[in-house]
C-alpha cells in the first residue's frame, strides 16, 4: 500500500467514525470541532483564491506548447480495475509531451480519467517536474464520477484542486471559444491526438 492510499484509509476511516459517533448521539469536544472547522475553511479559501482573476488575467495559452487531459465521463475508460495503466499511459503522453516542448496542462477534473490525470500531475509536480498547470470542471457537480469504488470526499477534491496554478470557471460553449482554439494537444483514455496545423513529429525547440 502506497503512501496516497494509507492517507485515504485514515482519512475515511476517521469520517466513518465520526459518522458513527454523531448517529448514536455523541459529540465531539468543542475545540476539536472548531478545529475540524478552520481546517475545512482554510482548505475552501484555496481554490476559490485561484478564480479571483478577472477575464482580462486569463493565462495566456500558446497552442504549440499547451496540452488538455480529458475524457468522456464514463466509467470504462478509467476506473479501479485499470487505473494502474492508465495512470502509466498518463505519464508516458506527459514525457512524450515534455519533449516536444509542452509545458502548460490543462486537466477537466470533472471525469474519472481527467481526475486521475489531475492527481499523477500534481503527484510529478511533487517530484520536481516543473510545469504550469490549470484544471476546469467539464460536467456539472452532479454528473462527476470517480474511478475510485470510494469516491473522493469534498475535502480531498478541493485539497487536490487548489495545488493547480488556475480554475476555469467554464461551461458549455465557454470551454470550446476559450481553451479549445489554444490547445495543440489532447490526451484521453485512447491516447494523444495532435491538432493538424501542427508538426510536432521533432521536438518542437523549447524557448
Amino acid at each position: 500500500m502506497n503512501y496516497n492510499a494509507l492517507q485515504r484509509l485514515i482519512f475515511h476511516t476517521r469520517m466513518g467514525l465520526q459518522e458513527f459517533l454523531y448517529k448514536c448521539g455523541w459529540r465531539k469536544p468543542l475545540d476539536m470541532e472548531l478545529e475540524d472547522c478552520r481546517e475545512v475553511e482554510a482548505l475552501t479559501d484555496q481554490p476559490f483564491s485561484i478564480n479571483e482573476a478577472k477575464d482580462g488575467d486569463l493565462p495566456i495559452l500558446d497552442s504549440r506548447r499547451t496540452a488538455l487531459y480529458c475524457g468522456n465521463g464514463k466509467l470504462r475508460e478509467c476506473n479501479f480495475i485499470n487505473a494502474v495503466i492508465k495512470r502509466k499511459n498518463i505519464i508516458r503522453a506527459y514525457r512524450w509531451m515534455k519533449e516536444r516542448g509542452f509545458h502548460t496542462y490543462i486537466v477537466d477534473y470533472a471525469t474519472p480519467f481527467g481526475w486521475l490525470a489531475l492527481e499523477t500531475l500534481v503527484d510529478l509536480r511533487g517530484m520536481g517536474e516543473r510545469f504550469d498547470l490549470y484544471v476546469y470542471r467539464g460536467l456539472v457537480h452532479q454528473r462527476r464520477k470517480s474511478y475510485r469504488l470510494i469516491p473522493e470526499t469534498g475535502i480531498e477534491r478541493i485539497f487536490t484542486i487548489a495545488k493547480a496554478d488556475y480554475r476555469y470557471d467554464l461551461y458549455g460553449n465557454e470551454f470550446v471559444k476559450v481553451i479549445l482554439p489554444h490547445v495543440g494537444a489532447i490526451c484521453n483514455w485512447r491516447g494523444i491526438r495532435i491538432a493538424r496545423c501542427f508538426a510536432v513529429s521533432e521536438p518542437l525547440q523549447k524557448s
